[in-house]
């Protein structure tokens, strides 16, 4: 099986743990072939808004030279890509344009967490309400529509707290998978929202009910640790479940984003 991960955090997103290169070691240790590194960017919030959950705007151009210069250090043993996870936050998407040609960024991950622009929202893995889900819906498949990104990521996060798959979220479901089929944007079987979802305050996601119908769209899929603490990447046996489940549900599943080999 080949082990690939694009979807790997950092402390500076201050929910996550451990160093650079406790990652790298545990995904050599691992038998990974790519490790491929996308904390929370930052956005230029306007007021001086410091947000909880993701980088600092200062620490952009230290996260990039950090990783660069370890992709070239570990080379003989691992790739290493450089890359961010970003929001659909419309009003910022040039700046995102010239901050990913300026740092070097070799791919984008769209995780829609937040409404525009995220001071003084919930977030949608509080969603409760159809409204929300909605919301959520009409965000991710306008992000996936810009070309900006190469896969989207926790594609059923709002089912972390919405009680139930009703219509609602079957209509989420159905929707974003239509634009990821048109679109040939991969989805993300993500196996730390797969780890917690007994322990969720709703239905939870990387949920079956999701996936059968992204197998109903004929939708292809990257598997990922969505890694916080280095000691995720270790869960290889994750890896080969989920490709598992997926292609039994006739999905095909990609070992490397494309053009990210």
């Amino acid at each position: 099986m080949i082990l690939t991960n694009y979807h790997t955090h950092t402390a500076r997103c201050k929910h996550a743990g451990g160093t650079d290169r406790e990652y790298l070691d545990r995904a050599v240790r691992s038998g990974y072939q790519v490790l491929g590194f996308t904390d929370h960017t930052a956005w230029p919030f306007p007021g001086g808004f410091s947000s909880p959950v993701r980088m600092e705007a200062c620490q952009m151009e230290e996260y990039a030279s950090a990783i660069l210069r370890l992709k070239e250090e570990y080379a003989p043993r691992i790739r290493v890509r450089l890359g961010a996870e970003c929001e659909y936050f419309p009003d910022y998407l040039p700046w995102l344009r010239e901050q990913k040609e300026r740092l070097g960024m070799e791919y984008l991950i769209l995780g829609v967490h937040y409404p525009p622009n995220e001071e003084g929202f919930e977030p949608f893995a509080a969603a409760v309400t159809p409204d929300m889900i909605l919301e959520y819906t009409e965000l991710a498949v306008s992000g996936m529509e810009t070309g900006m990104f190469a896969c989207l990521c926790h594609p059923d996060l709002p089912l972390k707290s919405y009680p139930e798959f009703d219509r609602f979220a079957r209509r989420m479901s159905e929707e974003l998978c239509s634009a990821a089929s048109r679109l040939d944007l991969p989805l993300e079987y993500n196996l730390a929202g797969l780890r917690l979802r007994d322990a969720s305050p709703g239905f939870g996601y990387t949920s079956d009910e999701f996936w059968q119908i992204a197998a109903d769209y004929r939708c292809k899929a990257i598997i990922a640790a969505d890694a916080h603490q280095p000691q995720a990447l270790e869960d290889t046996a994750a890896f080969r479940s989920g490709r598992e489940k997926l292609e039994g549900l006739g999905i095909r599943v990609l070992d490397f984003l494309p053009g990210l080999e």
